[in-house]
């Protein structure tokens, strides 16, 4: 009797995590991913198939498009040739980095990650966190039904045949299920803890980011070998425009950091599928708020003769390119083939 009512109990607790971090995951996939706002008066130039007008999307769900000024307060951006950040001719306004243009609703969507065909919509930055959770959910779900199903199946002595065929049946769906969403599941922890998204992760061996980066020059030199820009309000402030080396993550601050970003500060916003992922509180407009300590930046900056790194960031470089190397990129892509299906659904 205690042993059953335990398992009741782990099944009860488990099926509410699941639920309730599936509604929240296909709420927004539904209603708001990640949605970036677009300039009063402005429509989108593709009106896109999925648009949803009406009570649903208000104000205070979208939020804002970030100015131009914006992206000249932080320590780097994604930029173009002339260090501006990267314009959207759908929706007329500056994208927030890793921000993506959807053609399914015709909108830019923060942290685009990928479409999930199972929740039918898109994961990107209001929903990343509760898809993570809910995979992880539904994988322990799946782990303790075939726990228990193969201890009856152990037992199938004491069982007509019919039954050990319902329960045989029982632990293949438990197994089957178990891979798929533990997989999934894995892939969102190892891309969380990259700071990466589904996109990124294609060619993240390869990928070159070109930033605008916060030097310390007094005025704009025109003899640099690398391209200047200064802020459209403060001209005392000079933006370097430099390229990462292949495969380096301008957004990895560390393994924790990351962690905390997506899933939040403390251990109980980890476990409860409650409060949004810290990357919809920042700031600024933009989701992917830098932070000076981020080594691949200070890499970037000394390669270009802007200063030399101090002793504690080289080694946390050293550590993020050991973990670079490390990184399973077919672990994390365990279920790419479900969640990239339509990645050319979402524009650069």
């Amino acid at each position: 009797m205690a042993a059953g009512a335990v398992i009741l109990v782990v099944y009860g607790i488990l099926i509410l995590l699941m639920i309730t971090s599936y509604i929240r995951v296909l709420w927004h996939a539904i209603f708001d991913p990640g949605f970036v706002g677009q300039q009063p008066g402005r429509k989108s130039g593709s009106e896109g198939t999925w648009q949803r007008p009406g009570p649903w999307q208000t104000p205070r769900m979208v939020r804002p498009s970030p100015p131009l000024e914006s992206f000249y307060d932080q320590d780097f951006f994604v930029c173009d040739a002339q260090g501006k950040p990267i314009w959207c001719s759908e929706c007329q306004i500056w994208k927030p980095d890793r921000a993506r243009h959807s053609k399914e609703f015709g909108r830019c969507i923060r942290r685009f990650d990928h479409y999930c065909p199972w929740v039918g919509g898109i994961v990107a930055e209001r929903n990343f966190k509760f898809f993570i959770q809910f995979c992880t959910y539904a994988a322990l779900f799946s782990l303790v039904s075939l726990l228990v199903v193969a201890y009856f199946l152990s037992r199938e002595v004491e069982y007509r045949w019919e039954r050990t065929v319902h329960l045989s049946v029982t632990a293949g769906l438990a197994v089957f299920f178990m891979l798929l969403a533990g997989g999934t599941a894995l892939s969102g922890w190892l891309l969380a803890a990259m700071n990466l998204t589904t996109l990124d992760n294609i060619h993240q061996k390869t990928n070159v980011w070109q930033v605008a980066v916060s030097t310390e020059m007094a005025k704009r030199s025109e003899g640099c070998a690398f391209p200047t820009v200064t802020a459209p309000k403060d001209c005392k402030r000079v933006f370097a425009i430099l390229q990462s080396p292949a495969g380096c993550n301008p957004f990895d601050a560390g393994l924790m950091e990351n962690l905390r970003q997506v899933l939040g500060r403390h251990w109980w916003h980890w476990l409860l599928p409650l409060r949004n992922s810290p990357l919809c509180y920042s700031d600024t407009g933009n989701s992917d708020k830098p932070h000076p300590s981020f080594a691949c930046i200070e890499e970037i900056k000394e390669a270009a003769g802007l200063g030399s790194m101090a002793p504690q960031t080289r080694s946390a470089c050293d550590r993020l390119r050991r973990r670079q190397r490390r990184f399973p990129q077919l672990l994390a892509g365990a279920g790419a083939p479900l969640k990239t299906v339509k990645v050319r659904s979402a524009g650069g």
